[in-house]
């Protein structure tokens, strides 16, 4: 049984059941941990712009050390052997996003100490039974923000989006109050896509959770089936035998 639910729940279950079944319900530990480039990369950006709002005097200078340290601290860490192309690519890149980020936030007056950064959350609905789990990557003057460095600016993403909305029902939870707007942050283009979250919306992720919960309650084995297309990046890869049953993939909601 389910105990808790995320955002990432909710993407596993919807893009293949048996990864999903693997990971939530029977609690296995992966069988392997697979790097990928543009989730390393994903985190030292996320960790520079986290630490450059706790740490900083808020000036370009102070971001810009804070991604080179970050992004030296990763190498380390990961112990990749980057090529000297693609370390000044990522750097190249790393670059350009801050910079476009930077000139953002400064236009919309957001290079002030944030309510949050980097937030964990673990909420219980009593309606539903369950806890509502996740990590806001910022929660600045009433605003919540979320950092995409992998996509591009998609309006009806930001829109449908569950990840918003349990974002929004945390916030208020967490505040004590309604937050004047939750976004997808596109840090490649430097854009935002801005919306927020009414009660309909609240309505579809309770319906969503409900059709998870019950999944799980009342699923066989065989229900839980294989998306074939997606095991190349899968932790469960060496236990799951590729079977032909699949079920459809969207790349228009990533965690």
């Amino acid at each position: 049984m389910l105990d808790k639910i995320s955002y990432s729940t909710i993407f596993t279950f919807d893009q293949c059941k048996q990864h999903f079944k693997y990971m939530y319900v029977d609690k296995l530990p992966p069988d392997e941990k697979i790097k990928h480039i543009s989730g390393i990369f994903g985190t030292i950006m996320h960790n520079t712009l986290g630490n450059f709002y706790l740490n900083s005097d808020f000036s370009f200078e102070q971001l810009r050390w804070t991604f080179f340290d970050e992004f030296m601290k990763s190498v380390k860490t990961e112990n990749l052997d980057y090529t000297k192309i693609t370390f000044d690519k990522l750097i190249a890149r790393g670059y350009s996003m801050i910079t476009k980020f930077y000139d953002v936030q400064k236009k919309s007056n957001l290079l002030v100490r944030p309510e949050f950064v980097e937030k964990p959350f673990k909420i219980y609905s009593e309606k539903l039974g369950i806890f509502i789990t996740g990590r806001i990557d910022i929660g600045i003057d009433g605003w919540v923000e979320d950092f995409k460095t992998d996509a591009k600016p998609d309006h009806k993403r930001a829109t449908d989006t569950l990840q918003l909305t349990i974002y929004s029902f945390a916030y208020r939870k967490l505040m004590g109050k309604k937050e004047k707007g939750v976004c997808l942050f596109f840090l490649e283009d430097g854009k935002k896509d801005i919306v927020t979250r009414e009660s309909k919306d609240f309505k579809v992720l309770k319906d969503k959770i409900v059709e998870i919960t019950s999944f799980v309650k009342n699923a066989k084995p065989e229900e839980y089936t294989k998306n074939t297309s997606n095991c190349f990046f899968c932790e469960y890869k060496s236990r799951c035998n590729k079977g032909n049953q699949k079920i459809s993939m969207s790349f228009t909601e990533q965690p």
